[in-house]
């Protein structure tokens, strides 16, 4: 049987969106990965192998290794669907996506996702490397014991950087937006559409990335060689764009996000779609 666009089954649950609706598919994406779309979610018993990539980029998240795979939950992230990785073993590699860092002005990632134990030690949501070693990568968002931190260098300078949190992530579900801007030489952090931590750092030189191509696949769930850093907990969407958006777009974003797995409580008061959320 073919579902709907708006049958509650192919959204696993969750409510069908309003019309006129504002979602990601309203900008350009460079990836989107949606677990409350069931059809887009491939399971060997209860482990997912594929997680298929929204944005008209094929870059699926897949894994070959039964051993290594996420598990599928449908009821993992705030009682709603999610992809649940273990913090000590699995993640997921992005293929096709080689060359997505590749002579960028900025690149910007919207997660819900929360963790189900803040450890001590480094979980990585999503790293996107720029050469063959951990080290290179032009970009990554995770935690840093119990810190928020988004990092990476510019193959081209050979300068490394980082934004990290002052304040603490709970386990309590999130929306999350790590934000690169390297034409303006800025990396920010937003946890749950609030940046008043302050959250920012200055850095480096302000240019586009290296023209240089990774050798590595982006991983989500683990370092750039994958192994280390596993994430602990459930992400349920994930979106990255690497074109430059304005505060608007963030905004709608993480409204689109925080309405669709029921996280209104989390933004702030005077966030734009506190209790409304974004239409096109």
């Amino acid at each position: 049987m073919t579902l709907g666009l708006f049958d509650p089954a192919f959204l696993g649950g969750l409510a069908a969106p309003s019309p006129g609706a504002w979602t990601p598919a309203d900008i350009t994406t460079a990836l989107w990965l949606d677990a409350a779309d069931s059809g887009t979610v491939t399971t060997v018993s209860g482990a997912v192998s594929q997680w298929n990539d929204k944005s008209g980029n094929s870059r699926s998240a897949s894994q070959s290794t039964p051993g290594s795979r996420p598990t599928y939950s449908a009821t993992g992230f705030n009682g709603k669907p999610g992809i649940v990785f273990n913090g000590s073993s699995q993640l997921l590699e992005i293929t096709n996506a080689l060359s997505l860092t590749r002579n960028i002005g900025s690149i910007s990632f919207f997660f819900a996702a929360h963790t189900s134990g803040l450890t001590g030690s480094n979980q990585s949501l999503m790293t996107f490397p720029i050469g063959a070693t951990t080290s290179d990568r032009v970009s990554c968002a995770y935690l840093q014991d119990t810190k928020l931190r988004v990092a990476g260098r510019r193959l081209d300078t050979d300068l490394f950087a980082a934004a990290l949190s002052s304040g603490s992530w709970n386990t309590s579900p999130a929306v999350l937006c790590f934000q690169w801007d390297f034409a303006a030489a800025k990396a920010s952090i937003f946890y749950n559409g609030a940046n008043g931590d302050p959250l920012e750092a200055t850095l480096h030189t302000a240019g586009n990335t290296s023209d240089t191509d990774s050798t590595v696949n982006p991983k989500i769930g683990a370092t750039a060689t994958g192994t280390g850093n596993f994430f602990n907990g459930p992400i349920a969407e994930a979106v990255v764009t690497t074109n430059t958006i304005t505060a608007t777009i963030r905004q709608k974003i993480e409204g689109y996000l925080a309405h669709k797995w029921e996280l209104t409580a989390n933004l702030p008061s005077d966030h734009p779609y506190k209790t409304v959320g974004p239409t096109s």
